[in-house]
């Protein structure tokens, strides 16, 4: 019988030297040890074994060392979530303030004259978001900050999972 490693594997088929390094993580794991390194040249598949031990092992975090490398698991595995640092998410207050005329870089002088779009301001990122610094934000009252009260698991455990967040807006930003 297959290992569970094995079973869990993501596709329908699975290469030679896949097959022996998940039946060598199997052994590994039930000969005691609780951690694993794989050191394995480009192309042999290591994305999909270490999607298989996840699978296996339920919870599981894989680190990538590149965006393109969370992208590619993103791509192949639809039920991978991807979490990434803050400078790469765009403030969606300053979009707001865009929109009702008042907004104000901090960094680029002048500002609210000069730019009317998104497109005059290069500095989109949440480390140059209006809330930094409003008072307001350190109260915990800006709308776009959610909690994991804001948030519901669909299909918990499986690759049908979805985290879904609640339309409703428990804060409010005036």
């Amino acid at each position: 019988m297959a290992s569970p490693f094995v079973q869990n594997f993501p596709f329908k088929t699975l290469r030679k030297s896949q097959d022996y390094i998940l039946n060598e993580i199997d052994s590994a794991f039930k000969s005691g040890y609780k951690y694993i390194l794989l050191e394995a040249p480009t192309g042999i598949g290591k994305s999909p074994v270490a999607i298989s031990v996840a699978r296996t092992l339920g919870n599981s975090y894989i680190c990538a060392s590149t965006k393109d490398l969370q992208a590619q698991y993103s791509r192949d595995f639809p039920y991978v979530r991807m979490v990434q640092g803050k400078n790469n998410f765009t403030c969606n207050v300053r979009e707001d303030f865009i929109k009702n005329g008042t907004f104000k870089c901090t960094i680029c002088p002048n500002s609210s004259k000069r730019f009317k779009s998104l497109s005059g301001c290069f500095h989109t990122i949440v480390d140059y978001g209006p809330c930094l610094t409003h008072p307001d934000f350190q109260k915990g009252k800006c709308r776009y900050k959610t909690t994991w009260k804001d948030y519901t698991i669909d299909n918990p455990g499986t690759t049908d999972e979805q985290v879904v967040r609640s339309t409703t807006n428990k804060h409010d930003f005036s």
